[in-house]
């Protein structure tokens, strides 16, 4: 006795092919995702680091006696608050990306 034969008609094909896009795209979003969750979690990071950077200077300042170098080093703490915004903002745009992955990304601004 034959084994019964497997008919491969356009119908069957055409489904097949959009059954495999449908899982390959899913793949790919949940990489993407993923991918976007981790920047949002070292942006984080930074911005804790910063945020952290910006108190130690703050302490120094408050120590420090020369009214020149009380300037120069509330420049630095305002820097690093700056840059500690910057990654603030990054963590928010890619947590929003990571959120929907489908959608495309703006490139990111340059940090100040």
């Amino acid at each position: 006795m034959r084994p019964p034969r497997l008919r491969l008609r356009v119908r069957t094909l055409l489904l097949a092919v959009g059954v495999v896009a449908l899982i390959l795209g899913g793949v790919i979003l949940v990489r993407r995702s993923a991918d976007y969750r981790r920047l949002a979690a070292f942006h984080e990071q930074m911005e804790r680091r910063k945020a952290q950077a910006v108190l130690g200077i703050e302490n120094l300042a408050r120590a420090a006696t020369d009214p020149e170098n009380i300037v120069r080093i509330r420049a630095d703490a305002a820097y690093e608050a700056r840059i500690g915004r910057h990654h603030a903002a990054m963590k928010a745009k890619y947590l929003w990306a990571a959120s929907r992955p489908w959608e495309s990304v703006p490139p990111d601004p340059p940090p100040p």
